[in-house]
């Protein structure tokens, strides 16, 4: 079965890309935060504040990935369009995001750790280049409808088996750092078994199914821990849940799907109420509605008080759950206030970092972590640190602007879901994670 470039389209929503840039900025500033500055200066009101607004970065992502995923079957339902298609563009779009995670993965052995310069790594690395590369494109071909797109999945994942089998003869060492489960591989995996949970969380018709699953989600987490790994493979069990780290390895699950896919359903419902509003005043009921509840409930669970406390140490596996809902009610608060600037805010230089928030996650990262942060890895006080995050701030919007200027690359050089130049259709870049 074809599948035409217009049918992969789904529907912006500006405030949501809006979150989304804001999720990018806490992204910059938490990492940013741990890699520069100096370790006497970890600590303290200041430090704790940073910590704070940085570790919404990653429940924004998840949450808006779910949203996104639901916005997309909400509008591929109201046009009448199969939904079977809509599902199998959502899986292929999380498995590339789940490709690229790996391949971030290998990048940082090869730019960071410096393989790239010794001719030895030449035969690991070459392969895993090779196959990851190969099973991108058959994400994109499997998004189009595409016979190729199988023939090209086996032999990318073939030849990425093949290089991680090399690795693991000659230094086995390197395996966990390569297979390790981090944030893309999370965000792609919840917006896969989204689209493959669908049907039976009736989606889009249905919102509380997705609810009640993302709280079971949250509540098996702490259950998960104790029994990980097991007798799985750490490259699997990753994906469950995390375990306690063994010294000098770290850990394999580092956002495993207990509890970030509760979080991606969590924002599945949020994108429902947001798709079935059929007027900005109904949008503005809806998140006022929600902003309330989840809100509420979040400063409840957020507070001090005895029986919440006491709730979560009779029942160790409601914690998850509890911070949980704490953190969508905030996610739902700022959406609704975003929304209402969307407006007097025609131009958001968020949105331009919403729209490219996969690129930048990718990029910002050497200059956080990677060789670029070297000379001023843990040695800045926090004057320098906010110099360096401005500056890193401007170079990332300057790289997001290129990215969406209608004439960045030819016409058979574009990414996944960029707009044709010369049409107004939507880009299905609002999956972004």
């Amino acid at each position: 079965m074809s599948v035409s470039k217009n049918a992969t389209a789904s529907p912006r929503v500006p405030f949501l890309d809006d979150l989304r840039g804001l999720a990018v900025v806490a992204m910059f500033v938490w990492h940013t935060t741990d890699a520069w500055l100096r370790p006497s200066l970890k600590a303290g009101e200041g430090f704790t504040a940073l910590r704070i607004f940085g570790g919404m970065a990653a429940p924004l992502f998840l949450f808006l990935a779910g949203a996104a995923a639901a916005l997309k079957l909400e509008a591929a339902h109201s046009r009448g369009r199969p939904l079977g298609v809509a599902r199998q563009q959502l899986a292929a779009r999380g498995l590339g995001v789940l490709v690229v995670g790996y391949g971030l993965r290998l990048s940082m052995w090869l730019i960071d750790g410096t393989a790239l310069l010794r001719l030895s790594t030449v035969p690991m690395w070459l392969p895993m280049l090779a196959g990851l590369g190969l099973a991108w494109l058959a994400t994109e071909d499997w998004a189009r409808g595409l016979p190729r797109a199988r023939m090209r999945a086996v032999a990318g994942v073939g030849l990425w088996a093949l290089g991680l089998f090399l690795t693991g003869h000659w230094t086995p060492q390197r395996l966990p750092g390569l297979l390790r489960v981090d944030v893309l591989q999370s965000i792609g995996a919840s917006l896969a078994l989204v689209a493959l949970l669908a049907p039976m969380l009736r989606l889009p018709e249905r919102r509380v199914p997705s609810a009640v699953l993302g709280a079971i989600v949250m509540l098996v987490t702490e259950p998960l821990g104790r029994i990980l790994p097991g007798a799985l493979p750490g490259a699997v069990a990753g994906y469950l849940g995390a375990w306690p780290a063994v010294a000098g390895v770290g850990t394999m699950g580092m956002f495993p799907l207990a509890p970030w896919l509760g979080y991606a359903l969590f924002g599945a419902v949020f994108g429902l109420s947001v798709g079935h509003a059929r007027s900005r005043e109904a949008l503005a009921r809806t998140l006022a509605l929600g902003a309330a509840l989840f809100a509420g409930l979040g400063a409840l669970a957020g507070g001090d008080l005895h029986y919440v406390q006491t709730l979560t140490q009779a029942l160790p596996s409601s914690a998850k759950l509890v911070r949980a809902v704490h953190r969508v009610g905030i996610a739902t608060s700022v959406a609704g206030l975003l929304h209402l600037l969307e407006r007097p805010l025609a131009y958001s230089p968020l949105r331009v970092f919403g729209k490219t928030s996969l690129l930048l996650y990718c990029v910002h990262l050497e200059f956080a972590y990677g060789l670029a942060s070297r000379p001023i890895a843990h040695r800045l006080g926090y004057g320098q640190w906010l110099v360096g995050l401005l500056l890193l701030c401007a170079m990332m919007y300057g790289l997001a602007r290129l990215r969406l200027h209608p004439n960045f690359g030819s016409r058979a050089g574009r990414g996944p879901g960029s707009p044709d130049p010369r049409s107004s259709r939507p880009s299905t870049k609002s999956l972004e994670p």
